[in-house]
């Protein structure tokens, strides 16, 4: 019964500001599920005598498994606790291996590296899967589209900006001769594109499943019943998840890994 906003980012109207609210309180806990569609890939270069390196600013809760160094191709272990971590330091660097790694403070550089890298690991790479606050994408780059000024786009992974608008012409953003494009998020360095922005951005997780947890939050806010689709989000969200990342097969027969190099199977038989 509600009546149909024509925009809803820039809505004035007090219910299309309410269902944008709930749709980004919505979005935030849908994100603190492991969503493929979240995972991101970045690295960094090591620096003799620097232990701390920066996150990338779309970071969100985690590290998806070790980071690997690739020019050794040896992993880091960890995150280590803070026992640990103290107990590495109390040793005073005695160890040169393995590396191994810890997420503190506040401050923009988090991921600590101990021991610290010494000129023979100098500019030797070190790349790790995170998963990312970016649940939203704006809308996919085309050629002969019209975009306003401050308008973002969106082409093979990585997020545009606009500061003059105008109409795309080219057969990309990097050679659009129309639009001025600028990175807006590179290996997860400038900003993160946690919620909606415009009209026509795009949700990663699947929208239907959004789309009923605004409904069941709009509900309750409003007093009315909402239970039946509280319990069929809480379902949807444990049923989508393995939709798109699917399970690992486990193989009872000996089986060498390429990772841990172990002749063994990776489970045990019954």
């Amino acid at each position: 019964g509600l009546t149909e906003a024509t925009s809803v980012v820039t809505a004035t109207d007090r219910v299309a500001k309410q269902l944008l609210a709930i749709t980004h309180r919505v979005l935030n806990d849908l994100r603190q599920y492991p969503w493929p569609q979240l995972a991101r890939e970045t690295y960094f270069t090591l620096v003799a005598g620097t232990a701390s390196y920066a996150l990338p600013s779309d970071f969100d809760s985690r590290i998806i498994e070790a980071p690997w160094n690739r020019d050794n191709t040896w992993p880091l272990y960890g995150p280590i606790s803070a026992d640990e971590w103290q107990y590495s330091k109390a040793l005073g660097n005695a160890s040169t291996f393995p590396q191994q790694f810890r997420l503190k403070g506040y401050e923009t550089a988090q991921l600590f590296i101990d021991p610290t890298p010494g000129t023979s690991e100098a500019g030797q790479v070190i790349y790790y899967e995170y998963q990312s606050k970016n649940v939203v994408r704006p809308k996919l780059w085309e050629t002969n589209d019209i975009y306003a000024a401050g308008s973002y786009t969106f082409y093979n992974g990585f997020y545009f900006v606009t500061s003059l608008g105008g109409t795309t012409n080219g057969t990309t953003p990097l050679n659009d001769v129309g639009v001025n494009w600028s990175y807006f998020k590179t290996e997860g360095v400038d900003g993160p594109y946690d919620k909606f922005l415009a009209d026509t951005d795009e949700c990663l997780i699947d929208q239907d499943l959004l789309g009923l947890g605004v409904q069941w939050n709009y509900l309750a806010s409003k007093g009315l019943p909402y239970q039946h689709l509280e319990a069929k989000y809480n379902d949807n969200v444990k049923s989508t998840i393995p939709k798109f990342a699917g399970a690992k097969t486990l193989y009872l027969a000996k089986r060498l890994s390429v990772v841990r190099g172990l002749n063994v199977p990776e489970t045990i038989p019954t």
